[in-house]
């Protein structure tokens, strides 16, 4: 399975945030909240708008996310590890992935968007 942190994360020294972890906040939103370092593992959060929240070193770890908006969010060491992840959006969140340099960013891009490359910057 791929590893999907993406960086320095609430594991490597980020203050861990609000604990949402197996909680059913599916459909609510969150939008421009700050979120940093928040524990959302096995949370279901599939249709929630994140859109401009501040999620950086967030852990979806088996988080249900399906649906879920991530638009201009940042999500710079996130945790998306063994989440499902079908029909998110990332788009202009990109700027807190790897850069198009590093071979794990497409890698990271084919498994948040598969063939759907709207998300992705191209």
């Amino acid at each position: 399975m791929l590893d999907l942190r993406l960086g320095i994360g609430a594991y490597e020294g980020l203050p861990v945030g609000k604990n949402f972890a197996g909680q059913n906040l599916q459909g609510q939103s969150f939008r421009g909240q700050n979120l940093a370092g928040a524990n959302f593992s096995h949370a279901n959060v599939m249709g929630v708008d994140f859109t401009k929240a501040n999620l950086s070193g967030a852990n979806f770890s088996h988080a249900k996310a399906a649906g879920a908006n991530f638009t201009n969010t940042d999500v710079r060491g996130a945790n998306f590890s063994h989440g499902d992840l079908s029909a998110t959006s990332f788009y202009h969140a990109v700027r807190a992935l790897p850069t198009s340099g590093d071979w794990g960013y497409w890698a990271i891009c084919r498994r948040l968007c598969g063939a759907n490359r709207r998300f992705c910057p191209v």
